[in-house]
């Protein structure tokens, strides 16, 4: 922390913890409130909001991350933000990102010992890769960004500047490297660098017709 505040010249006032996208759970909620043709304030965005966090407290299920995306007025979606609108009935759909109780006192217990942090802040990993090098239009068009780890495959998908859905997947870089030097039995750096020299995701009309030269010495 001090080594980075040195070079940045700047004071560190807040410090966010990543977890990691296998660990936390990412699901689609609806929420719906009466409300009686009245003018919708806070206060009926925020019961809204506390209806989903009761019912994962039911579950010792801990909320990492809520991100709204769409409110639905009396049959009407579309909405971003329906404050000082009026209707009888009012649903939000949100992205809503928890942990379990048991692993995040793990993680919890972890920090306090080895980053004598005993508050937190957390943030899972797919959105802070995806809203750093995201650019704007992209969060606010829509997007899917898959991020291809060595062990991991992570997917997040970003629309209205909130992500809407993250994933992950147990295979990355590494098992591809493993595949290729099992297959053609040479040791792991060489299948590492035919993978870097001529792998690519993007297939092609050549691609069946390219040679490539092993060395097997």
């Amino acid at each position: 922390g001090y080594e980075a505040e040195y070079k940045a010249k700047e004071r560190i006032s807040k410090y966010y913890f990543s977890l990691s996208v296998n660990s936390v759970m990412s699901r689609i909620v609806s929420s719906n409130i009466s409300i009686t043709g009245n003018e919708i304030t806070m206060k009926d965005l925020h019961k809204i909001l506390f209806d989903v966090i009761d019912q994962y407290k039911r579950n010792n299920l801990e909320i990492i991350h809520y991100f709204p995306y769409q409110y639905i007025l009396d049959g009407n979606g579309g909405i971003k933000n329906p404050l000082g609108m009026y209707g009888e009935d009012l649903t939000c759909n949100m992205n809503v990102i928890s942990i379990t109780s048991s692993h995040l006192l793990n993680f919890m217990k972890c920090i306090e010992n080895f980053a004598n942090e005993s508050s937190a802040n957390y943030i899972v990993n797919t959105y802070a890769a995806g809203i750093s090098s995201l650019a704007d239009d992209e969060l606010q068009n829509g997007v899917t960004f898959i991020e291809f780890g060595s062990c991991t495959t992570s997917i997040s998908i970003f629309i209205y500047d909130t992500l809407i859905y993250s994933d992950a997947i147990a295979i990355g870089g590494s098992h591809i490297t493993a595949d290729i030097a099992r297959c053609l039995c040479i040791d792991l750096l060489s299948a590492e660098r035919i993978k870097n020299l001529y792998g690519a995701v993007i297939a092609t009309e050549s691609d069946e017709n390219e040679i490539i030269t092993i060395s097997l010495s």
